[in-house]
């Protein structure tokens, strides 16, 4: 506890001292158990030093929301899904690979804030839409709903993923939190969404994951339905726009993972 104190964290970012003393015993503990199982002081793929790299090169929020937000899920639910995977790190190229980005997990406070927020709006027509994470990494999204909403959704949730060892991770991932039955992953281009589509109404859930170009054919694709897309890191709003999707929320984060917006296209609009 000395060298948080040392850092003066708390005094520095308003954060609690028992929040950060929390984190921090948190990772003493996870380091004590996998050194007594004699592996490398790692921590989900993930070290305290790497958490103190964090802190040096964008200070002290990106390592407390990083533990909070992404770290955390996974030593709740024993899953493998906050450690990001850059295109330079994947084994083969599968095809669309120049149109994909790297892997990042969406923040657990971001996704449960942007269904809720839905959800509101809605009412009781929630459960008729049919949740769908385009470009799905290891699934994370897809279990946060499915744990937030359990069976009352009248239609199973789908994650969509071009690159194969990814959507195999995200299937471990539904197996691990015993939700194979209520969601599902595809490994399959984000375009082809509508294949696994069993509604008329759906939220599209992105966090940037493709380029302009296939982000183009999935909007252009949603012309006879009714849809709610929940965007982080909102890189191509404009095209957003463009292709009929009315803007509906907008909140403007410190990182780019904690920009959301929320659109809605109704049946009746038509895509330019």
């Amino acid at each position: 506890m000395k060298r948080v104190s040392s850092l003066n964290i708390d005094a520095a970012t308003n954060i609690p001292a028992e929040t950060l003393g929390t984190m921090y015993v948190t990772m003493l503990k996870i380091r004590k158990f996998e050194e007594r199982d004699g592996k490398e002081v790692k921590m989900n793929n993930i070290s305290i030093k790497d958490y103190y790299r964090m802190w040096r090169a964008r200070g002290i929020r990106l390592p407390i929301q990083y533990f909070f937000q992404n770290h955390l899920f996974d030593i709740i639910n024993g899953t493998d899904t906050h450690f990001r995977l850059e295109k330079k790190d994947y084994k083969e190229q599968p095809e669309g690979f120049e149109s994909g980005v790297l892997y990042m997990s969406s923040l657990t406070r971001e996704v449960k804030k942007s269904l809720r927020w839905i959800e509101r709006r809605v009412g009781k027509s929630f459960y008729d839409f049919q949740f769908f994470d385009l470009g799905c990494g290891k699934g994370k999204a897809i279990i946060i709903y499915s744990q937030m909403y359990g069976k009352n959704p009248n239609h199973r949730a789908i994650g969509a993923e071009y690159y194969k060892p990814l959507a195999d991770i995200a299937e471990k991932n539904l197996k691990i939190t015993n939700r194979s039955e209520l969601c599902r992953v595809y490994h399959a281009d984000a375009r082809l969404f509508h294949k696994f589509r069993t509604s008329e109404k759906v939220i599209l859930y992105v966090y940037n994951p493709f380029a302009e170009d296939v982000f183009s054919d999935i909007l252009e694709s949603c012309i006879s339905i009714e849809v709610y897309l929940i965007y982080t890191d909102p890189v191509h709003q404009d095209l957003v726009q463009n292709k009929g999707f009315k803007l509906l929320y907008e909140k403007k984060g410190f990182f780019p993972n904690t920009t959301v917006f929320i659109y809605k296209k109704e049946l009746s609009e038509i895509i330019k």
